[in-house]
């Protein structure tokens, strides 16, 4: 019974207790994505670090593919072949972003998927690396380092 009433008048001591812990500043989710982004330069498939990257969707009920192939020594993304039409390469602390090709924006995340956006609709990817044989020359895109 001691033990109880000790636990109990400890409890309760806590609850009272004042802390001078800062609240502001903190914030649990720019940790996680700290942490996100560590493993993902660490473990996850990054766009475009084996060459060139096939996109899969499904976009008004069909399931379309998109090659895009980095071009101009890794300064650009080109559509199809290094010789394909060259458009713009944003890399973000989580994503990299293709504009310019085939009239749509692709936003690839490290391990596999991403979204596509056309017009205001942001619709779900998969993407992987796609090395098809042949005498394509293939640029690799520079990878940052995690920050």
């Amino acid at each position: 019974m001691r033990v109880v009433l000790w636990g109990l008048a400890l409890a309760a001591l806590a609850a009272c207790a004042e802390t001078d812990l800062p609240h502001e500043g903190f914030a649990f989710g720019s940790i996680t994505r700290e942490v996100d982004r560590a493993v993902s330069a660490g473990f996850r498939h990054m766009p475009f670090s084996q060459g060139p990257v096939s996109v899969l969707v499904t976009e008004r009920g069909r399931l379309r593919t998109y090659r895009l192939v980095p071009c101009q020594d890794g300064r650009a993304i080109c559509a199809g072949t290094p010789q394909g039409r060259a458009g713009g390469l944003q890399i973000t602390p989580d994503h990299y972003v293709v504009t310019g090709l085939y009239g749509r924006t692709f936003i690839l995340s490290p391990g596999g998927n991403g979204r596509m956006r056309v017009g205001d609709v942001d619709l779900p990817l998969a993407w992987d690396s796609d090395n098809r044989p042949g005498p394509q020359p293939l640029y690799p895109v520079a990878i940052p380092p995690a920050r």
